[in-house]
């Protein structure tokens, strides 16, 4: 049995590079990843004024986060076929990451709206989106909103003052442990805005060794 013509082997070859049926202009795939860069630049940015816990790291993936996902929306949009493949493909990959803050979670699926915004070649909405998101989170970080985090209260104190701390804590509290040995209580209570004349009324009775108000979002 005869090989095949070496002349059809290239062409099949030369085919299989062009990629899909609808091949994806080169203008099209610089002007994707330029708005996405783009744009993730600007996402990193805000996340550095605006993010829980801004670190190079973080920032840098958010950009790498928006052009890949462009790099991948760019061929999925020229070919229903091989979008389907992607999908299945995708759908078996697993991502495990500790997420700290639910802040974190908005700026990554910014990034990721914006990259198949600008892989699908909507433009417009990556850019004008992103203007509005942005203009909303650095407008939440200067507008006052009457949130407080949430604090812990450590006080150690003789049993003799058990009655009198009780009475001098805020009426809404919860307690989260209480440590007793035969000279000494410790309380540990979650609190919501503390401030430091607690304290002051606390370190005044008799029997209180310490007060310690500790911010539940410090690491």
């Amino acid at each position: 049995m005869n090989d095949a013509d070496p002349s059809a082997r290239l062409s099949a070859f030369l085919e299989l590079l062009q990629g899909p049926v609808a091949p994806i202009q080169p203008e099209r795939i610089g002007l994707s990843l330029a708005v996405a860069l783009g744009v993730g630049i600007g996402i990193a940015w805000i996340y550095a004024v605006r993010g829980p816990r801004p670190t190079h790291n973080t920032a840098l993936a958010l950009v790498g986060l928006t052009l890949v996902t462009a790099l991948v929306i760019l061929p999925v949009s020229s070919d229903l076929t091989l979008s389907l493949g992607m999908v299945g493909a995708l759908s078996i990959v697993r991502f495990r990451a500790a997420i700290k803050d639910p802040l974190d979670i908005v700026f990554m699926f910014w990034a990721i709206a914006v990259g198949i915004a600008s892989g699908a070649g909507f433009f417009g909405v990556a850019i004008l989106g992103s203007v509005v998101i942005g203009v909303v989170l650095l407008g939440a970080g200067v507008v006052p909103l009457g949130l407080r985090e949430p604090e812990l209260l450590i006080v150690r104190f003789t049993p003799s003052a058990s009655d009198q701390v009780q009475a001098a804590l805020p009426r809404r509290h919860q307690r989260r442990s209480r440590t007793q040995d035969r000279t000494q209580i410790e309380l540990v209570i979650q609190l919501r805005g503390g401030d430091a004349a607690l304290l002051d009324r606390l370190l005044a009775i008799e029997g209180v060794v310490d007060a310690q108000l500790l911010s539940t979002s410090a690491e």
